[in-house]
């Protein structure tokens, strides 16, 4: 089909970046720089205090520096497996043997509705045949007897639709709606309708849908900012939550005045009927 063919890349991809080397070590720097300020504090050495807390702040900064890195690295790691993954599956190449076969399959059909046509050809030949013969036969029934072939019958015809249609039923659609469908409204800034199709992507994460090997990619990558909840956003949904919690509220409220009438009536509702 003149398709441009990419071949996958090689080699391996590091199984752990560099700032996640050093923020290990760091993290244990931490750890000891925090004992120390404690056992510090605790024998009240003022210098010792000072050079603990400059050394916690200081290892502190250092290990937010790492983790913004750490983030980044993964970020590219987890493109890459991705870019990777693409390539190794070649859907290229997978679309080309889809074409092969679906022309295959339609020089099949075409060639069984050729042969069916003639079969119905031959049938209704044989139709109008067994009209003369059943008459004559009824005419005169002895010719049963003297021409064997006025009993023989056609074998039963073989429903080649439903067996066509089982198959084609197999064939799933690829041109399928795509997993990722936004309805943004037409008013949506571009930076908008990405946040929504991002948070579309994570939902078919969780739904189990997605190959587990792209899940694993794509968990592996910190997740985006723009999935951050705004303060608009979170405004909005603080008035939802308020205004769900108001309605429960007031349907309590209902419930338990309902109740308090039907106790105070005597015989409840069903003894004024």
């Amino acid at each position: 089909m003149g398709r441009t063919k990419t071949e996958p890349p090689t080699g391996e991809l590091p199984t752990r970046t560099d700032a996640q080397r050093l923020l290990a070590s760091k993290q244990a720097a931490l750890a000891e720089a925090e004992r120390k300020l404690a056992q510090a504090r605790s024998g009240y050495d003022e210098d010792a205090i000072v050079e603990a807390e400059a050394r916690v702040r200081a290892l502190k900064g250092i290990l937010d520096d790492l983790a913004g890195r750490h983030a980044a690295e993964l970020e590219d790691v987890a493109r890459e497996r991705g870019r990777r993954w693409i390539l190794a599956r070649r859907p290229d190449d997978i679309v080309e043997e889809i074409e092969a076969a679906q022309a295959k399959s339609a020089d099949a059909i075409a060639a069984a509705v050729e042969a069916i046509r003639a079969e119905s050809m031959v049938r209704e030949r044989w139709a109008a045949t067994r009209v003369g013969v059943e008459l004559l036969v009824g005419r005169w029934p002895q010719l049963a007897a003297e021409v064997p072939a006025a009993t023989v019958t056609p074998p039963p015809t073989s429903d080649y639709a439903g067996r066509v249609a089982d198959v084609a039923g197999n064939v799933r659609d690829t041109h399928h709606r795509p997993l990722l469908v936004v309805g943004a409204p037409a008013s949506a800034t571009a930076a908008e309708r990405r946040r929504m199709q991002l948070r579309s992507l994570y939902k078919v994460l969780g739904r189990g849908r997605a190959p587990k090997d792209v899940v694993e990619i794509i968990e592996l990558a910190p997740q985006p900012a723009e999935l951050t909840e705004t303060p608009d956003e979170r405004s909005r949904r603080e008035r939802r939550d308020a205004q769900g919690a108001d309605a429960a509220e007031r349907f309590s409220q209902e419930v338990a005045e309902t109740k308090r009438v039907i106790d105070v009536v005597p015989g409840g509702f069903s003894g004024q009927l």
